[in-house]
């Protein structure tokens, strides 16, 4: 009996020690809260600012004098003095070398939209990026959507033969034969109006930007549907206190343009304009000298037209943060790299939705 009462206690001994051993396990076990599903939380809410600038413009000429009024100024411009100035840029008569005769066909009651893109002859990268990416014909919400890509002259013998195949293999290049230069980048402003207006009037919208950008074209349309076609308006983010710089690289003399502050003007060459616009800015391009700032140009040519503005804080026109979300609602993106380019199309075709927190939907609505 003492011998089964001692086993007794040994074994009762061992099962207390190895009791003790797991009782640390087990609390884990039965006190782990199970993990959460991994949500995607939309961005925070940030205010979109859009609103229109409607001006009642006057344009004067008396002799080589053109008198704009934006109800704030009124610009004098001497063409003489520009001609003096900048000869070559008042003197181009627009000369193209690759055209594409019939681009702007398309079938009866079908919408379309040109995707005008500055480029450069040595940006064969940037290219393909934008067309492994957003700048494809494609059809979107019942627009038919077509790239073109607005380059001028190389002295680049080789890179001349490349940009001829590569116009051949893909038929969305235009090129005109005056020098690639950032001193020449308001002739593509003059030209594509030309060009507009001879072989692409009846189009129903013109975006007109860089290769450096992203276009978010399915947010873009759908901005377009919603917006008035009440006015002939130019959309983009939209400038209205530049001030004219004297030195630098972008410096205007004060005996060119005796003014503190430009005309309005949408900035970064990003931009939405409608078919009626094409007509009464290309007419007023054959009367206003060429400024050598190609927005500020733009600005003159818009000023002079009597054209409206809208503006809009989704053109993204000095970048923005790197965030998927935050290029899902933006219209227009520039200065991005074609890796990151790329990158967030791709980032962009996985995300497709995100959950709202409940905090913000109180506070938005």
């Amino acid at each position: 009996m003492k011998r089964r009462q001692k086993n007794i206690i040994i074994w009762g001994f061992f099962a207390l020690m190895a009791l003790s051993c797991f009782l640390p396990f087990l609390k884990t076990w039965f006190h782990t809260p199970m993990a959460e599903p991994k949500i995607n939380w939309c961005p925070p809410y940030t205010q979109v600012f859009s609103y229109a600038i409607y001006r009642r413009t006057s344009l004067r000429l008396v002799g080589p004098f053109s008198y704009l009024f934006d109800g704030r100024h009124t610009y004098v411009l001497n063409t003489t003095q520009y001609e003096a100035n900048f000869p070559y840029l008042q003197s181009y008569p627009c000369g193209v070398t690759i055209d594409r005769g019939g681009y702007c066909r398309r079938p009866v009651n079908q919408l379309m939209l040109i995707l005008a893109i500055r480029s450069q002859p040595e940006n064969f990268h940037r290219r393909a990026a934008l067309r492994k990416t957003w700048a494809q014909q494609q059809e979107i919400m019942g627009f038919l959507i077509k790239p073109l890509f607005l380059i001028a002259a190389t002295t680049d013998f080789e890179h001349m033969a490349l940009v001829l195949e590569e116009a051949e293999k893909f038929n969305d290049i235009l090129q005109w034969d005056f020098p690639e230069s950032p001193a020449y980048l308001s002739l593509k402003e003059r030209c594509l109006l030309e060009w507009l207006f001879l072989y692409c009037s009846t189009v129903d919208f013109i975006y007109k930007g860089d290769d450096t950008s992203f276009v978010n074209l399915r947010a873009l349309i759908e901005y377009l549907r919603e917006s008035s076609d009440s006015q002939v308006t130019v959309h983009g983010n939209i400038q209205t206190e530049s001030s004219v710089l004297r030195h630098g690289r972008q410096r205007i003399g004060f005996s060119l343009f005796p003014y503190h502050k430009y005309p309005f003007f949408p900035a970064a060459g990003a931009l939405i304009m409608p078919k009626r616009a094409i007509t009464p800015l290309y007419e007023v391009s054959n009367w206003i000298p060429v400024f050598p700032l190609d927005d500020v140009y733009f600005g003159l040519l818009g000023l002079a037209a009597n054209i409206s503005y809208r503006h809009n804080d989704r053109f993204y026109v000095f970048g923005m943060k790197y965030d998927v979300w935050l290029y899902k609602e933006a219209l227009v993106v520039c200065r991005l790299s074609p890796e990151k380019l790329i990158d967030m199309w791709e980032a962009l075709q996985q995300n497709s939705t995100c959950v709202m927190r409940t905090d913000e939907i109180k506070q938005n609505f």
